[in-house]
């Protein structure tokens, strides 16, 4: 059954490699410009820094620019927009029923908004995921666009693929390819392995880091999920939070784990 899942995985395309992501800014990225962004407003004053932000190459980079929003609502400052500068844009709505902007303007510090937005570089609209930090009565921010998140039914059939694959191709080539092979990646995808025995890491697409090391880790709600997908012992969910690949950011995750002789093989799906 499980050769079929991993024929049927590979044949509607679940393991493209798709280059489009490559071209994506992403997170991080947003982020480190919007940091910049809000030093170079407070160094140089909102004359010299808007007609910066709206024009200059500099403040553009792929898909990521720079706004900044009043606290009342009125943009100020639009990279991608100059039709909004000046407007009240606090109504603005996305297609889930996300007044986005209000989130923004709600943000005491600095932190994440997420949200579906129009790409300036596709005309599509997209998930983006925005860093906004507050500068008195001002909420300056910049959004990287991420991929639309993988489906649930896509990480049971990812970590069923890989289970076929460590059964018949061996542990040695198997989690090569989990580690290096894009096959094994797809948008917030991947694949990670432990051994039963003592739980250590012994494959894992996302971060090479914890390749030979054993951690029982805990999430911010208490749960051991380590020592959950040890316990498994025929297929099942485990759910956690765990940060994600792809935004940066600790998210509510499910993942399906198999055992596999010695090991266990899991992949997770983000969920909002």
């Amino acid at each position: 059954m499980r050769a079929a899942v991993a024929a049927l995985f590979v044949a509607i395309g679940v393991l493209s490699t798709g280059a489009s992501a490559q071209e994506r800014a992403t997170p991080a990225e947003a982020q480190a410009m919007a940091e910049a962004a809000a030093a170079y407003l407070t160094a140089n004053g909102p004359d010299v820094a808007y007609p910066a932000f709206n024009d200059a190459p500099e403040w553009h980079d792929r898909d990521l620019y720079v706004f900044v929003i009043a606290d009342g609502g009125i943009n100020l400052s639009h990279g991608a927009n100059h039709d909004l500068i000046g407007t009240d844009i606090s109504g603005l709505v996305d297609r889930n029923g996300v007044y986005f902007v209000r989130e923004f303007l709600a943000v005491e510090t600095a932190g994440w908004v997420g949200y579906v937005y129009t790409n300036p570089t596709t005309g599509l609209d997209e998930p983006k995921q925005s860093y906004v930090i507050r500068l008195g009565d001002l909420i300056l921010g910049v959004g990287a666009y991420v991929p639309e998140r993988a489906s649930l039914v896509e990480a049971q059939a990812m970590a069923e693929a890989a289970a076929d694959l460590l059964a018949t191709a061996g542990p040695d080539a198997a989690f090569a390819a989990f580690n290096t092979d894009p096959v094994w990646r797809e948008r917030d995808l991947y694949v990670f392995a432990l051994r039963v025995a003592d739980g250590m890491t012994v494959a894992h697409g996302a971060d090479a880091a914890r390749i030979g090391t054993i951690q029982d880790l805990v999430d911010r709600n208490g749960v051991y999920f380590i020592r959950e997908f040890l316990a498994v012992e025929t297929a099942g969910w485990v759910d956690y939070v765990f940060t994600n690949p792809t935004t940066g950011a600790d998210e509510a995750k499910q993942s399906y784990i198999v055992p596999v002789g010695d090991f266990v093989v899991g992949v997770g799906a983000y969920t909002p």
